[in-house]
């Protein structure tokens, strides 16, 4: 599929158009569009169907993933969008989603003429949700998708063109480098409401050149923690390791929710030495189950670097797959929070008593996204209010880092309910004044 890159001018006339359409989104239900954006989620789950083929075969070569990674992954990452969850959504951050349609309970809602969303990352599936969202609330959308994947998105609005066209025309996908000011100033100054995502950097850039209301999701860093009842004999220490290393095979550890790290509380039967033996064998597992992406040359270059560094280091121990780069694993006595150079490579870092980890984590609040826990019911609660406390927005069973439900509030953000206008409506025809 061709990628189009629009003139400055193209980008003006076509967000003209998909601002004019988006005011036949008024006239409908919010249920009935709901219901075709259902559909169009449903041709990207079926097996053999003609979208879903093409993801397998083109979106490999574009974005580095395994095949077997787009074919497991891409319907995972689509599957909580259909319409029973995205009715829940908005009946939560709305009150009641009708108030999209007219006035419920004293209040109006109205979603921006236009949406700009910015988006960052390589993994395929990112601009559905955006696109998704911007519709559900009766807005046009602009979508700038990421450099390192940028082919979805015009293949997602080409599908929803197959189910409505009318919705489809609704949706500009705009390709430009970042920074590029005249594109920028078109789309930006088009859109009431601006969405991006990127580094800290990119984003502290975009919010200068947006004179509107501007929503930005910087740079963030999951992890994990076990504590050590989870670790009391070799079964369980060997079912947590499967699920932990597939949180970290998922996508490579490109998306904000991949765990970077892993918190290990020590004095279990089975120690942390043990538990990243047992880690090392579950990468290797997936890594024949899920092959590894394939790699640019800078991102080789700083896996090795990071992998010599460990080799070198005091009291560091190393587990990495032979002969290749599909799988590292580091024990650190060491328990500063330290991020890791991404494509599955995890650090194990070893704590005497696992509520310490607040302590560790002060400073990194800004960055912090999700942590998947592992701990005995008498002292999860103690740990959940300590991992909120220290900025944690998400906090999941391991294994299921990666699968986060609508409901989900990245950076601690509501999905819409900054997006849209709130108008409160006062029935009765008011009192005479008095003197």
């Amino acid at each position: 599929m061709a990628v189009p890159h629009l003139a400055a001018n193209e980008l003006t006339a076509a967000i003209v158009a998909a601002r004019e359409a988006a005011r036949d989104l008024q006239r409908r239900p919010v249920d009935e569009i709901l219901g075709v954006l259902d559909r169009v989620v449903a041709t990207w789950q079926r097996p053999g169907a003609p979208w879903r083929l093409w993801a397998e075969r083109e979106l490999p070569a574009v974005t580095g993933f395994s095949a077997a990674m787009i074919r497991h992954g891409l319907p995972r990452l689509l599957a909580p969008w259909r319409a029973a969850a995205m009715r829940a959504l908005l009946d939560a951050e709305l009150g009641d989603r009708r108030r999209l349609d007219g006035v419920v309970d004293g209040c109006r809602v109205l979603g921006p003429s236009v949406v700009t969303h910015v988006l960052s990352g390589n993994l395929p599936g990112l601009a559905a949700p955006p696109i998704l969202l911007s519709l559900a609330i009766k807005s046009a959308c602009v979508v700038k998708p990421a450099a390192g994947e940028p082919a979805f998105a015009d293949a997602f609005v080409a599908s929803l063109g197959d189910v409505d066209e009318g919705l489809r025309r609704c949706v500009v996908v705009a390709h430009w480098k970042g920074g590029d000011r005249r594109r920028e100033d078109v789309a930006f100054g088009a859109s009431p409401v601006v969405v991006a995502s990127g580094s800290d950097a990119a984003i502290a850039a975009l919010a200068a050149g947006v004179p509107g209301r501007f929503i930005g999701h910087a740079h963030k860093i999951s992890f994990a923690v076990v504590a050590r009842e989870c670790l009391a004999d070799p079964a369980s220490a060997q079912r947590l390791a499967r699920r932990l290393a597939y949180d970290v095979s998922l996508w490579d550890q490109h998306g904000c929710l991949s765990p970077q790290l892993c918190y290990v509380e020590s004095g279990a039967h089975i120690s942390p030495h043990d538990f990243a033996e047992l880690l090392a064998e579950a990468l290797a597992y997936w890594a024949t189950t899920l092959p590894p992406r394939t790699l640019a040359f800078e991102e080789r270059t700083a896996l090795l670097r990071a992998r010599q560094t460990a080799e070198w280091q005091d009291g560091v121990s190393l587990f990495e797959s032979p002969a290749s780069t599909g799988w590292t694993v580091t024990v650190e006595p060491d328990a500063a929070f330290a991020p890791s150079c991404l494509n599955r490579f995890l650090r194990v870092k070893i704590v005497d008593d696992v509520m310490r980890v607040g302590s560790l984590l002060s400073g990194h609040r800004r960055h912090l996204e999700a942590a998947g826990v592992a701990i005995g019911a008498d002292r999860r609660t103690a740990l959940v209010t300590l991992l909120g406390d220290s900025g944690v927005h998400r906090v999941c069973a391991i294994g299921r880092m990666q699968d986060p439900p609508v409901s989900w509030r990245p950076s601690g953000r509501p999905r819409v309910a900054e997006w849209v206008e709130w108008i409160g409506v006062e029935e009765g025809d008011g009192d005479d004044p008095a003197v």
